[in-house]
């Protein structure tokens, strides 16, 4: 039996420690404030971290705003920054630190900012060498950051994609027909969004006579053992490089297929 998804049920918030960590970490960084091109990439990571859990309001702009100014790059913040605040964000619902809720509204603060630091999607010309993808949030999955991460990173490596977060069969199916994707990465979180990912792919093969690399992956790698023929997928794997393989003239680079 795979482990239990962490983010799955409520816990009770601890919100005086909440707070007062928040106050800590905020309070380190005052004196920076004024001047955040002081800031590197930690006490970035700090300020993200505390900025999306306080519980209280939160401007998407100010954030966006100060980020950019920190002097640290947007990619970097995709990168790393974004990434371990989700981390350290699950790890306090797992440590009853935090509850589901605050979790999840820091999640979507999360994601919120890393589509708005992202590059905006671009159909680029076949010709130019690079491959064209589609990054597509299984339905049902709740964890959507590392594929904005990974949709970030390929964009940044030339490759032309498109996400599509939670979409139905109905609508993933029409963006490969009008697309012509040479691949399409299905990202699972966990088991839930894995049937459905599997049904996605079942019907892909059905309806598309001549349908793109399916790959699965994600962090629903660390609950059970993933397969091309338990899947219906070309490849199962959570690795640029094996993904891309052999594709136009996809850059040799590893990297997370939906890091969480």
């Amino acid at each position: 039996m795979p482990p239990v998804d962490p983010f799955q049920g409520n816990r009770p918030l601890d919100q005086n420690q909440l707070e007062a960590f928040a106050k800590q970490v905020l309070s380190s960084l005052d004196s920076k404030s004024q001047n955040p091109s002081l800031l590197d990439l930690n006490e970035v990571t700090d300020w993200l971290f505390a900025e999306v859990m306080y519980d209280g309001e939160f401007s998407q702009e100010t954030a966006i705003d100060f980020l950019k100014e920190t002097g640290v790059s947007s990619s970097e913040i995709i990168d790393v920054c974004i990434p371990e605040a989700a981390r350290r964000a699950g790890q306090m619902w797992v440590d009853d630190e935090a509850s589901f809720a605050t979790v999840t509204f820091a999640s979507s603060r999360l994601y919120a900012l890393c589509k708005a630091l992202s590059d905006n999607w671009d159909m680029r010309p076949r010709h130019t060498g690079q491959p064209t993808i589609l990054v597509a949030i299984a339905p049902g999955e709740q964890h959507m950051i590392g594929s904005v991460v990974m949709t970030s990173q390929l964009r940044r490596m030339g490759c032309s994609v498109q996400l599509i977060a939670g979409a139905k069969q109905k609508e993933v199916l029409s963006c490969i027909r009008r697309g012509r994707f040479d691949a399409a990465l299905i990202s699972c979180a966990g088991t839930q969004a894995l049937d459905n990912a599997v049904r996605l792919i079942t019907r892909i093969r059905s309806e598309i006579n001549r349908p793109p690399r399916l790959v699965v992956g994600g962090a629903v790698e660390k609950q059970v053992k993933l397969t091309s023929a338990g899947t219906g997928a070309d490849i199962t794997t959570s690795n640029f490089e094996v993904a891309l393989a052999g594709l136009a003239n996809a850059k040799d680079r590893a990297g997370p297929l939906a890091a969480q």
